[in-house]
């Protein structure tokens, strides 16, 4: 009897030590690839991946204020996905590039929710040439028992070199060129047939 008592002891404690450990969730940005000029919007959303039983999350958004300003804040699907919401949209300073307290919580008794997706949007617009890091801080992740939810961040880097839509007057003085060019062709043709 005493055996099989330590044979039993045994067998928990490698079943306990055996078992996988839970992984972190991760938050990201997803910043949109190939080539995003000046004067251009942008969306970028905040995601989530491996979240497990999410109720509620805050957190700050730190960008280049010189090359980005914050224009929206707006709720992603993730954790609306699990129930009814209450969505705080963060206070924007773009003076010194942060947007603050942004968070959302579901309401009401319920697990929360569960898997990968986008936890909030971000809308820039791109207005000087240059390069950004997104970073967030304050992060807080809660289950539906209110219990700390760990977690990792990752960065995210936004870059544009240089202006996709032409200037104004560049435009103007483009289209006002061509029409000059094929108003001359037209009328050189004309002149060959007349003679």
């Amino acid at each position: 009897m005493k055996r099989l008592a330590q044979f039993l002891s045994i067998v928990a404690l490698v079943i306990f030590f055996s078992r996988p450990a839970s992984a972190d969730a991760i938050l990201n940005f997803n910043v949109p690839t190939g080539p995003v000029g000046v004067g251009s919007t942008i969306s970028i959303p905040v995601e989530v991946s491996g979240a497990a039983d999410l109720y509620a999350f805050q957190f700050d958004v730190s960008y280049n204020p010189s090359v980005l300003q914050l224009l929206s804040i707006s709720e992603g699907s993730f954790l609306s996905s699990a129930g009814s919401t209450f969505f705080i949209p963060g206070s924007i300073d773009n003076s010194s590039g942060i947007a603050s307290f942004n968070a959302d919580t579901l309401i009401g008794l319920g697990p929360g929710a569960f898997g990968n997706g986008d936890l909030l949007d971000l809308g820039f617009q791109v207005t000087s040439p240059g390069s950004s890091n997104l970073t967030l801080s304050n992060v807080i992740l809660l289950d539906s028992q209110l219990a700390d939810i760990s977690f990792e961040t990752e960065s995210g880097y936004f870059s544009t070199t240089a202006s996709a839509v032409p200037e104004p007057n560049l435009f103007w003085l483009l289209t006002a060129a061509a029409a000059c060019l094929f108003l001359r062709t037209k009328s050189l043709r004309y002149s060959h047939h007349t003679q």
